[in-house]
């Protein structure tokens, strides 16, 4: 076959046939490197896929769990109200007799009569300066003034009248006043009764040193007498 062919002719076949062999090669290995791709680029997907739908799962399986929990709390919630309003309606059920067997004691003659109404007039008294000099000397919060400056603050005071049962002042109502008891009684609650004040004696005296102070009682007219107060404004003896 290769009778006639010289050495030049025999190298260039050579290299024919191995270019060809290299190209076939080659060849082969786009082939495999593509399959390769291929079969790696759909693997990731189908990974995607299943991990997208794990996730999914989960998250339904969270939402499942979290709203029993909190239909439970609403139904402790409930539970507890009803609880709450069940206790209420005994504890009413329980002073009910007692609030009708009071409407019916409140109905009757006896205790109309008995019963006294609750007054808040007031007025205003003008007693002569030398009873009101004279209450002044014995406050002892006053007691650093001298006769002229008593005098002084005596033209500077108001005498006021409060009928039986009468409320003067209430807790927390803010005043600058200083009051002394002239004549009568006054009673203390904080709430509840605490005592009784008497001519000479005197409250709201922080005022002097703070000026406007609230009244941390409160104060009503004796049920069975009148009151008179006298009340300085300590702004005034300031001025």
């Amino acid at each position: 076959k290769y009778e006639g062919v010289s050495s030049g002719d025999d190298m260039g076949l050579q290299q024919s046939i191995l270019s060809e062999d290299m190209s076939m090669q080659r060849s082969c290995m786009s082939q495999d490197m593509g399959l390769q791709r291929t079969s790696k680029s759909e693997e990731m997907g189908l990974q995607r896929s299943i991990l997208s739908e794990v996730m999914a799962s989960q998250r339904s399986c969270k939402s499942e769990e979290m709203n029993p929990h909190k239909s439970s709390l609403k139904g402790t919630s409930a539970r507890r109200s009803e609880s709450r309003k069940a206790t209420i309606n005994e504890a009413a059920e329980e002073l009910r007799p007692e609030l009708q067997r009071l409407a019916a004691a409140k109905g009757s003659e006896s205790y109309r009569r008995s019963a006294k109404p609750r007054r808040s007039s007031v007025r205003i008294v003008v007693p002569a300066l030398g009873e009101i000099e004279k209450m002044l000397a014995g406050v002892k919060s006053l007691a650093a003034l001298d006769d002229a400056d008593r005098a002084a603050v005596a033209k500077m005071c108001v005498v006021r009248q409060f009928d039986a049962q009468a409320e003067i002042m209430r807790y927390g109502d803010v005043s600058s006043d200083l009051f002394v008891v002239m004549s009568g009684a006054c009673r203390v609650s904080v709430p509840e009764y605490k005592n009784t004040l008497h001519p000479g004696d005197c409250f709201n005296e922080a005022s002097i040193l703070k000026g406007e102070v609230a009244a941390e009682a409160m104060y009503e007219a004796a049920p069975d007498t009148d009151v008179q107060l006298l009340s300085v404004n300590i702004k005034d003896m300031e001025s």
